[in-house]
């Protein structure tokens, strides 16, 4: 079953788009691709790619010999993947659309990669490499051989960086800019920023989302790295200026970072969501428990 036409937009409204006939299946993909390039892990809505309409800033990188991924080049956010292999078919990210469309979780692809302590509610199909590779006209690439739960970078490696020092834990936030600018689900670690060593820095992309924090991400193949806090000192909101929540997806290793939180739930989309006894706020109580 199919959906009427649908209207979405970017996190910073440069992009905007029109996709009619959108399944109302979301599928979610654990490659290391689509993790480091979403911040967690690749989420996607087909439709074929005549079906949609778009304007603004589109940038492109060629993920692989035949795969693009799409990306707003002013604000960085996930628009698609396509496969270029004369389907026509598109996968939308669904944090483009508000709810995500409506779209349910069908089915996890490269799941033996995903994370422990870090899972979607449901009976989801559950997808190996194997399963995925027998069945996909584009296969993903091997699991990477790093071993640095430290280190980290984006998906085409023109960015690279290490910490001294993360959280053990790690935290989402639902709110519609962080929808919008992963395309999917914001979970992220956080580390301060004399703990953070970068290289490749000329390849950053930064976007001031608002007042009080910058989205950081690679400007060559849009992947998510950071939201980095802003704030002056005397801000009585929780953390300190200069924090950074990096994308847990970018690290080399995904394990050792259990979720304990979520923020701004009530704008999660209701067709998916996380396993877990972990605190839950709505935005309002985040907002309070913060100080803002």
């Amino acid at each position: 079953m199919c959906m009427p036409r649908m209207t979405g937009s970017c996190a910073c409204g440069a992009i905007g788009l029109q996709a009619e006939g959108l399944s109302r299946r979301l599928s979610v993909c654990w490659c290391e691709p689509c993790r480091r390039w979403q911040g967690l892990c690749g989420m996607g809505i087909g439709a074929r790619a005549a079906d949609v309409k778009v304007s603004g800033p589109v940038r492109i990188w060629r993920s692989s010999e035949i795969g693009e991924r799409a990306f707003c080049a002013e604000c960085s956010s996930s628009l698609w993947f396509r496969a270029r292999n004369g389907t026509g078919l598109i996968e939308l990210t669904p944090g483009l659309f508000v709810n995500a469309c409506d779209a349910v979780l069908d089915h996890e692809n490269f799941c033996e990669r995903r994370p422990p302590g870090l899972c979607f509610i449901g009976r989801q199909r559950q997808l190996t490499a194997a399963d995925y590779a027998a069945q996909a006209p584009v296969t993903g690439p091997p699991a990477a051989s790093a071993e640095d739960p430290r280190a980290g970078g984006c998906a085409c490696g023109a960015i690279r960086f290490r910490v001294d020092w993360a959280e053990s834990r790690s935290g989402a936030c639902h709110c519609r800019t962080c929808q919008q600018w992963s395309g999917g689900v914001f979970v992220a670690v956080t580390v301060r920023q004399e703990e953070l060593h970068v290289t490749g820095a000329e390849h950053l992309l930064h976007w001031q989302s608002s007042a009080r924090a910058e989205r950081v991400s690679c400007r060559l193949c849009g992947s998510k790295l950071w939201y980095r806090r802003t704030l002056p000192p005397d801000n009585p909101a929780r953390g300190d200026p200069g924090d950074h929540a990096i994308c847990l997806g970018v690290f080399d290793v995904m394990e050792g970072h259990p979720l304990t939180s979520e923020i701004f739930i009530d704008m999660k989309p209701s067709g998916y969501a996380l396993a877990g006894d972990h605190v839950r706020q709505s935005g309002p109580e985040a907002m309070r428990h913060r100080g803002q």
